[in-house]
């Protein structure tokens, strides 16, 4: 499915699977935060541990090793990360901001 400029797929995110950020997208500094839009005129504020999760989507990634550098740095159990980071790339995923493979 497509929405204006930003392409939306169904494939699941899994911790095998190997995510990026849709070329499409684009963002912007401001603050601590980062702001990220979409071309359709939507936006997404995005904070603390999320844009460290978008700056590593700059290259394809699989969530495995997005959720293995995440536990190192901070202090949260594996199965905690792994969780988090779940479901906030399904949450990108189900608005086009990132390309599933």
């Amino acid at each position: 499915m497509s929405l204006g400029q930003v392409e939306v797929t169904n494939k699941q995110v899994s911790l095998s699977s190997i995510v990026s950020r849709n070329e499409k997208i684009t963002t912007e500094n401001i603050d601590d935060a980062l702001v990220v839009l979409d071309g359709t005129g939507r936006v997404f504020g995005l904070e603390a541990v999320a844009v460290k999760i978008w700056s590593m989507l700059a290259q394809p990634k699989s969530v495995r090793d997005i959720c293995d550098s995440l536990a190192a740095g901070h202090q949260v159990q594996t199965d905690q990360c792994e969780s988090d980071v779940l479901e906030f790339l399904s949450e990108l995923r189900a608005e086009g901001l990132i390309q599933v493979d």
